[in-house]
């Protein structure tokens, strides 16, 4: 509530600061005080107040205004930028204080929700809190909030919401009615795998929860974690200073401060990167993933998907393992990579097209299921791998990277230049320097968000559908198995396609994006 000064209070100051009604001061001079400095007589005039000036009709002594500077505690004020202090607010037409918690944003407040409830998107302290960043996994999604917090909703049959049980979130209930998981510290970034979610924290521990069959959380056994505990104890996995983390659909990779990867969890196809096609399973007593993979250089960037992994290269360069039966990995055949050599058997995957400089950045890689894309300097885009309904966005059902390599094809037309990819199981979103959002491929639930289920990229560039109605430019986009969801500048969340387990957060389990545009929905309410 905003303190209002009593009438005893302004008495008081007023006694206190006579230069706001233009009193005499106590060595009988004139003058104005404007925060803490005293200036003799009328600065407008340039005439001196003598103290033995007997001559009383002194304009000086008249009453101030916001203007000459009274900006204090008490003062008048109109609510004019600069009236009143920093930490004053004008209220009734008097500098006062404010109060954290009494509806009125005022003052240096961000927000005022009248409660003392933190996480709820305006802690007690009056600071605001949104929504920073969104992962999604097969069907269940995560969004880290301001401060460290998480909240996740959708599928949670084996604990990967991390909320101590089994149950569903979303499709009776909104994320905001759960709350946030109980977790060892605040988290600095999260991704959502298959079924399981990771995260790194602010002590620099890195951490798993959620379904754990093959190993894939780093805890040297098969238990699953959060499916019937909180996560408030949950241990760090042995891996010291990891900088990004990339769960798979059961396997988990990380890249730790010195350029190394290491994995662990399933291993069908070599996804691990260690020659065989042995799980791996932390010996429980170390709680140390695998050791560091033979990369061949010293990663600068991680890039996971459902059964493949790539890295990027601090001298440029991006090398490739894991599952390729659709030519994912980019190297002009199918032929697995890891499964009985190392990754750094492999060439380096040909990603720049004649058609640009050959010296061009490839500033981002992302995974899908079976495909593959990057993100070049120029702000263009080229996939490569699985392409049957078409998430290439070539036109075409043609898979690329089986018999040829990527460079050999044209980047994706789209309607501008492309800032962030999010793929799929078979679906690709860009997010335009404009803040748009286009999306191509698989369309069967509506996860392309177009308001139909046709697939796009099959026999047309994503150029001829335009872009997803969101009600807003977006800041950042993330892409689950068949769901995909975007975080707007104004800090909402919105997402869309399948929602048979909830992931949605919407409190049902209704598709959207099959007959609907995601901006005629309400956002997701997660704070």
């Amino acid at each position: 509530m905003s303190l209002r000064l009593s009438v005893t209070s302004l008495l008081a100051l007023s006694s206190l600061f006579l230069g706001c009604k233009g009193g005499e001061s106590d060595d009988g001079a004139d003058g104005t005080e404007t925060a803490g400095t005293e200036t003799a007589g009328d600065s407008s005039s340039g005439d001196e107040n003598d103290d033995d000036d007997d001559d009383d009709d002194d304009d000086s002594s008249g009453e101030s205004t916001t203007s000459e500077g009274c900006t204090y505690l008490g003062c008048d004020c109109d609510d004019s930028a600069g009236s009143c202090d920093a930490g004053l607010a004008c209220v009734d037409g008097v500098c006062a204080e404010t109060l954290c918690g009494d509806g009125e944003v005022q003052g240096e407040e961000e927000c005022d929700d009248a409660n003392e409830i933190d996480g709820d998107g305006c802690d007690s302290d009056c600071t605001a809190t949104a929504v920073s960043a969104l992962s999604l996994g097969e069907n269940h999604t995560c969004a880290l909030i301001d401060g460290g917090s998480v909240r996740c909703w959708g599928r949670g049959e084996f604990g990967q919401l991390g909320y101590g049980n089994a149950l569903t979130v979303g499709d009776d209930e909104l994320p905001s009615d759960v709350g946030d998981i109980l977790l060892p510290g605040p988290a600095v970034s999260l991704r959502a795998g298959g079924q399981h979610t990771c995260a790194i924290f602010e002590d620099g521990g890195l951490r798993c929860w959620g379904l754990n069959d093959r190993g894939q959380l780093g805890y040297g056994d098969v238990n699953n974690r959060g499916d019937d505990e909180n996560l408030a104890g949950l241990a760090a996995i042995g891996v010291a200073s990891a900088i990004s983390v990339e769960p798979g659909a059961r396997h988990t990779c990380a890249r730790v401060g010195n350029g190394e990867v290491r994995c662990w969890g399933a291993n069908d196809s070599g996804q691990l990167g260690y020659g065989n096609t042995l799980d791996m399973v932390p010996v429980l007593e170390l709680l140390v993933p695998g050791e560091a993979l033979t990369l061949g250089g010293t990663a600068a960037g991680l890039a996971g998907g459902g059964y493949h992994n790539c890295v990027s290269f601090v001298d440029g360069g991006v090398r490739c393992w894991g599952a390729n039966a659709s030519g994912q990995l980019g190297y002009g055949d199918v032929a697995n990579i890891g499964d009985d050599e190392l990754p750094n058997a492999a060439g380096l995957v040909s990603l720049i097209p004649a058609t640009l400089p050959p010296n061009t950045e490839v500033v981002d890689v992302e995974l899908g299921g079976s495909h593959s894309c990057a993100l070049l300097g120029s702000g263009d885009v080229l996939c490569w791998g699985a392409n049957a309904s078409g998430q290439l966005g070539l036109g075409n059902t043609n898979p690329i990277g089986d018999d040829e390599t990527p460079n050999t094809q044209l980047a994706v037309s789209l309607p501008g230049a492309v800032k962030q990819l999010a793929l799929g199981a078979n679906h690709t979103c860009a997010l335009l320097t404009t803040g748009a959002v286009s999306c191509w491929g698989d369309n069967q639930v509506g996860q392309l968000g177009l308001g139909n289920t046709d697939n796009v990229g099959d026999d047309e560039a994503p150029t001829a559908v335009g872009t997803v109605e969101l009600g807003g430019n977006a800041l950042t986009i993330a892409a689950g198995s068949n769901h995909t969801c975007a975080l707007l500048e104004n800090h909402d969340v919105r997402c869309w396609g399948q929602n048979n387990y909830s992931q949605l957060g919407l409190g049902s389990i209704v598709t959207i994006g099959d007959n609907e545009t995601p901006a005629e929905k309400d956002p997701v309410s997660v704070l």
